[in-house]
């Protein structure tokens, strides 16, 4: 199937067939990822290939490896945990990239790795409260991080479904361990799904509220392009996680770490910014105007 999407970048010394295949078709990119990240993880992809390593392995190991950054970061072993905290990124692009790379993808793996994030997550948070004492400000950061990491999952998706384009393939299943498999997929649903849920009807809400102000049933599909529209995904995408975490690891090493709770927190008004701006635009288009006008 192709993607109407943009190019990705490649090493200039890696086979080319090998580096494309590793990589995630996404509308847009994350520009740390893409052009620091995920260049250094495909050298790791490069070493691992021969070794046959279970991509599973290695999201196991950098979740082991970011919890422990949590703990550092709560004794005030900054520097360290800075830079372990980058190369748990590297090894985080590196388990999928290794996953479509060797044609290991698992549906025990996308959970994994989902939720050993989150783990890790929550790990790096606590070691901030921990360090700063801003516990409650530190219980904010957290739950606008996980939302900005749903926004960015859950719009993609509309993004894609708007355009009947596939969000993506699930591998076949019936060589995973059922009850490892069903184990986490219990635990996606009960804390994952019903953000999916609330975040995917708010945003399909918002959008026929904005419709029944100028109801123009021959505009509709055009309005519904324009509001799920690519470049609020360019902007969420570069507040992922690779991004996060490089600016956390900035923080630390400045001795600065309250300072990444607070930059957390003005991530999250982003999401508000961009909802106003995917509205603004589908009025404009009901209104039969250009919706370049606005924003």
């Amino acid at each position: 199937m192709q993607y109407n999407l943009i190019p990705m970048s490649q090493p200039a010394n890696d086979s080319k067939s090998v580096y494309q295949r590793s990589l995630k078709p996404r509308p847009r990119i994350e520009f740390s990822s893409e052009y620091f990240f995920r260049p250094i993880a495909h050298l790791v992809v490069q070493a691992l290939l021969p070794l046959k390593v279970q991509p599973t392995w290695l999201v196991v190991f950098h979740t082991c490896l970011g919890v422990f950054c949590g703990f550092l970061i709560a004794r005030g072993e900054f520097w360290i945990a800075a830079i372990l905290i980058q190369v748990k990124t590297v090894l985080d692009n590196a388990d999928g990239q290794l996953a479509r790379a060797s044609n290991m993808m698992t549906e025990i793996g996308r959970y994994l790795d989902t939720e050993g994030d989150t783990l890790v997550n929550a790990a790096l948070f606590a070691g901030l409260g921990a360090i700063t004492g801003a516990w409650f400000l530190a219980f904010l950061a957290i739950v606008t991080f996980t939302l900005l990491l749903s926004f960015d999952f859950n719009w993609e998706y509309l993004y894609r479904l708007e355009r009947n384009e596939p969000f993506r393939a699930s591998p076949d299943t019936s060589t995973e361990n059922q009850s490892v498999l069903r184990f986490l997929e219990r635990v996606y649903t009960g804390f994952f799904k019903p953000q999916d849920v609330a975040i995917r009807n708010f945003s399909e809400s918002r959008f026929e509220k904005v419709y029944l102000q100028f109801p123009r049933p021959d505009l509709r599909a055009i309005a519904r392009i324009e509001y799920f529209e690519a470049d609020s995904l360019l902007v969420l995408a570069n507040l992922e996680l690779s991004t996060q975490l490089a600016v956390l690891g900035l923080c630390l090493v400045l001795g600065v770490p309250k300072l990444f709770l607070w930059f957390v927190l003005f991530c999250g008004l982003t999401v508000v910014v961009l909802q106003v701006r995917r509205e603004a635009r589908a009025r404009a288009v009901l209104q039969g105007k250009h919706p370049s006008i606005f924003f």
